[in-house]
């Protein structure tokens, strides 16, 4: 697999991309631990990112982020996760189920990334072909906050506060989010409350989700390169994630050599 700092050498192409992308899809990843590199916002990044061997691309579609982009900028991305091998992923925030559906067909994506309260409660009416990456927030003590899945929003109407033990057990919360129990999510990602910000979760203290997703469970919030061995050590996670610690100077340019160094750390690989 091709690495270094030049856009241009982003590499892996070909049948090399086009078997790391089948691998991706069957939920098999080098090391066990696949890598997301998030808040991409131009071409030349998803290139770069693809090709130094991130498994995801992800691209925030929600507006009024200082990552966001438009669908025409979002074609040329996702066309450009793909030839590198990558998968590009749709992030949202309170748009509904038909905006994320159309948004979805329009890009081909076939995995979306529900980051807000508003995009969480489309859950239960978004197509069934599509992949869910599901995002909670993640409290100073490791405790998880986000509101319960639709289905138990339900069950606390009548003013009781959800159990917050209830969040450390690997119960069924996430597959009973949709109508008799029908949809379920792919990952559970965990992140701070202001995602993108570049806040640490306290890695040690996490309420993990474990069993509660098809192909596991995420890790955010704070990430870059020189602290996601640490994290992937202490938290197990089956997925890591950067968006603002792999960034250039201007916060929404990713910087090639942090994307690559967060790549190789996170697998453990050695420096070339």
């Amino acid at each position: 697999m091709q690495r270094g700092g030049a856009w241009g050498a982003a590499g892996a192409r070909g049948a090399a991309a086009g078997a790391r992308a089948a691998a991706g899809a069957a939920g098999t990843f080098p090391g066990g631990l696949a890598v997301k590199v998030c808040g991409v916002a131009y071409p030349e990044c998803a290139a770069h990112a693809a090709g130094v061997g991130a498994d995801f691309v992800g691209m925030i579609l929600a507006p009024g982020y200082k990552r966001s982009v438009e669908l025409a900028r979002a074609r040329e991305i996702c066309a450009a996760a793909r030839e590198g091998g990558a998968e590009p992923v749709g992030v949202f925030v309170d748009e509904g189920a038909e905006e994320i559906a159309e948004a979805a067909a329009e890009l081909g994506l076939g995995t979306v990334q529900l980051h807000g309260d508003g995009a969480r409660r489309a859950l239960a009416a978004l197509p069934m072909s599509l992949r869910a990456i599901y995002q909670m927030t993640v409290d100073a003590e490791g405790a998880l906050q986000t509101p319960w899945p639709i289905d138990l929003i339900e069950e606390a109407k009548a003013g009781a506060a959800p159990d917050p033990n209830a969040w450390t057990k690997p119960t069924n919360w996430v597959s009973r989010a949709g109508v008799n129990g029908r949809r379920t999510v792919d990952w559970v990602l965990l992140d701070g409350a202001r995602g993108g910000s570049g806040e640490q979760l306290p890695w040690g203290r996490l309420a993990v989700p474990r069993g509660s997703s098809r192909r596991g469970w995420a890790l955010a919030g704070g990430l870059g390169p020189d602290n996601v061995a640490e994290a992937a050590a202490l938290a197990r996670p089956d997925l890591v994630d950067a968006s603002s610690g792999v960034a250039g100077p201007d916060g929404v340019r990713k910087d090639p050599a942090r994307v690559a160094a967060f790549v190789r750390n996170a697998r453990g690989e050695p420096s070339i």
